[in-house]
């Protein structure tokens, strides 16, 4: 009889051994499953914005189309953050806050170039971001340093531009801009403040003075799509810093 209950006993404890295990291992597959669904949702998302870009492009003339390429690039940039990183990831975080700024500043560029046949496409495009700022928890003003960022990246641009088989009137003119690029930048690590938008404004102006320059160059020519992403660039933080025309 003792025999039979301390049997009993130890196949109940057994019991509850296989049972917590297999709690635990579908409260696992259950958070995984989760983590994996929000993941391809944040995908979807990012696909979804291509799409619409993509409609927005066809209707969109050549002086404008760099400050499209800018948001594609940065669209492309958050999605190989998350394949490459997760989501919880900081490098992840930082890009969808480049992303968010860049159309929180593009609003203006988006409804100059929009047609009666693209409006649906931006208004799908802007309800898309309130959800990504709604579902990251990112306010109204989460990247502080958009002038260091920004011309970090027309550094690199411009480094692209001048080892490639441009013409060398143009090549001379873009050479000229790295010096106070690089005064921008090293004024830019304090932050965006007065100081920072002053200088920056002056490259701006400058760089704006080439565009002609720019035209000339063919679609099929080299340097051709690096060119509209420092166009886009340049008009992107021109929005931002309030440059006129």
């Amino acid at each position: 009889m003792k025999m039979r209950i301390c049997a009993a006993i130890w196949a109940f404890l057994l019991g509850l051994l296989i049972l917590s295990g297999s709690t635990r291992a579908l409260a696992e597959s259950a958070c995984t499953t989760n983590t994996g669904s929000e993941k391809q949702a944040a995908l979807d998302q990012l696909t979804e914005l291509k799409t619409q870009l993509a409609a927005i492009e066809d209707t969109v003339e050549r002086y404008e189309l760099g400050r499209l390429i800018v948001l594609k690039n940065q669209v492309n940039s958050v999605e190989t953050a998350i394949r490459a990183k997760g989501l919880g990831h900081m490098a992840t975080i930082r890009e969808y806050q480049v992303l968010i700024v860049s159309f929180r500043y593009s609003t203006g560029y988006l409804n100059r170039v929009a047609t009666g046949a693209t409006q649906e496409n931006i208004s799908q495009m802007m309800k898309l971001l309130d959800q990504i700022v709604e579902q990251r928890g990112f306010d109204d003003s989460p990247y502080t340093q958009i002038t260091l960022g920004t011309f970090s990246q027309i550094y690199k641009l411009l480094q692209d531009l001048l080892n490639q088989p441009i013409p060398e009137g143009l090549k001379s003119r873009l050479t000229d801009l790295i010096p106070p690029i690089g005064q921008v930048m090293a004024i830019a690590k304090q932050g965006d403040r007065p100081r920072t938008f002053a200088a920056a404004t002056a490259v701006v102006l400058q760089i704006r003075t080439i565009y002609p320059a720019f035209l000339r160059v063919g679609s099929s020519d080299p340097g051709y799509e690096t060119l509209l992403n420092l166009q886009g660039l340049t008009e992107f933080y021109a929005e931002v810093a309030q440059v006129e025309n």
